[in-house]
């Protein structure tokens, strides 16, 4: 299995974030890069009172939450980059 940084040029159809908030956010617009038109980003690790922040940084990407998935107070948003999507 290999594993690429975010600093790289090749695209994923899926991308995996289990990490803080104040991570997700400096580094989205990597992860961008890195995401194929229509591809799906799970930013895992964050509680509840971190999506409100995350979900308004994502718009400004393209990005669309598509689903919640909420344990106790712990959350993982899945959203979809709909960037070049007709």
């Amino acid at each position: 299995m290999r594993s690429y940084s975010a600093t790289g040029k090749k695209q994923f159809d899926l991308i995996l974030a289990n990490i803080i908030k104040l991570v997700i956010l400096d580094n989205l617009s990597a992860f961008i890069k890195q995401l194929a038109p229509g591809g799906i980003i799970l930013l895992n690790g964050l509680l509840k009172d971190d999506e409100e922040d995350i979900v308004k940084s994502a718009i400004k990407y393209h990005l669309k939450l598509k689903k919640k998935i909420e344990v106790d107070n712990w959350i993982c948003l899945e959203m979809i980059y709909e960037f070049g999507i007709n």
